[in-house]
């Protein structure tokens, strides 16, 4: 099956928040399908507890004026609409968060990262440079992720990839976060390094955290072979029963032959 991203929910971004919610109720998925969450803060001393229907990834602490960043996932469920995260009070902090639903991955339990990158801090740059993976498989999803200090004016996904999460805000102390997607063709076992994220506004001195992971595809099923009708079935049979008759028959000839052998020796 081919993988897609079904749909996106971008949270309103707050300053200093101590709970939120992912969403995905506006989003058309299927039973199965798989959620990536993330959420970002500009300041790791801002703590952070996932709702227990999400599996966490990682929860990467970078520092002050860096971030703390949060990778979850959840393989969804008929009925699933919001989850609900709580964090700790840090004055003027800004957070942002989102999640992505996939469709066509390989696994529907245990982790969907078939090689992951990261969470790794940057520093000094307007434009986060996500770190190159490896997929083990073709055709696979590539996800990457950012988050830093500082808002933007503008933001353009890496070359090749489609923005999918993307997010600044002035509240607090300034913050903006990202996620953007790529469907490779082939590509396993080969690096996949994404360009940088282009963005406009912000500092050169601006720091932060990136990421980058691959999803595998789910396998191809087995193709089904429409049912024999009577006259292919009467073929199927006949040609069978030949051939199984002239396999007996040439069996017999050869234990003729040695029959007439063993008989010529004793004369």
């Amino acid at each position: 099956m081919t993988l897609s991203v079904v749909g996106v929910f971008n949270a309103a971004p707050l300053n200093n928040p101590t709970t939120g919610d992912w969403d995905v109720s506006g989003i058309g998925f299927n039973a199965g399908d798989l959620c990536i969450f993330g959420w970002y803060c500009r300041d790791s001393t801002k703590t952070f507890t996932e709702p227990g229907t999400v599996i966490q990834k990682a929860d990467f602490a970078g520092g002050v004026n860096i971030g703390r960043t949060f990778i979850g996932y959840r393989y969804l469920q008929a009925g699933d609409t919001t989850f609900t995260w709580t964090a700790s009070s840090v004055a003027t902090v800004s957070t942002l968060w989102g999640n992505t639903v996939i469709r066509g991955q390989l696994t529907s339990a245990g982790d969907p990262f078939a090689a992951i990158t990261g969470p790794q801090t940057f520093a000094n740059a307007v434009s986060p440079d996500p770190p190159a993976v490896t997929p083990p498989d073709n055709d696979s999803l590539i996800f990457t992720a950012f988050g830093k200090m500082n808002d933007y004016t503008g933001i353009t996904a890496p070359t090749n990839y489609v923005l999918q999460e993307n997010s600044f805000t002035a509240l607090g102390t300034d913050g903006s976060y990202g996620t953007a997607t790529r469907i490779l063709s082939g590509g396993g076992g080969a690096s996949e390094d994404p360009a940088v994220f282009t963005l406009t506004g912000g500092a050169s001195t601006d720091d932060g955290v990136v990421w980058t992971g691959a999803i595998s595809p789910a396998a191809a099923a087995a193709p089904t072979l429409p049912p024999l009708n009577r006259r292919d079935k009467l073929r199927h049979e006949h040609a069978t029963t030949r051939g199984g008759y002239a396999a007996l028959q040439a069996a017999l000839m050869v234990k003729q032959f040695h029959d007439a052998m063993r008989q010529g020796a004793r004369q």
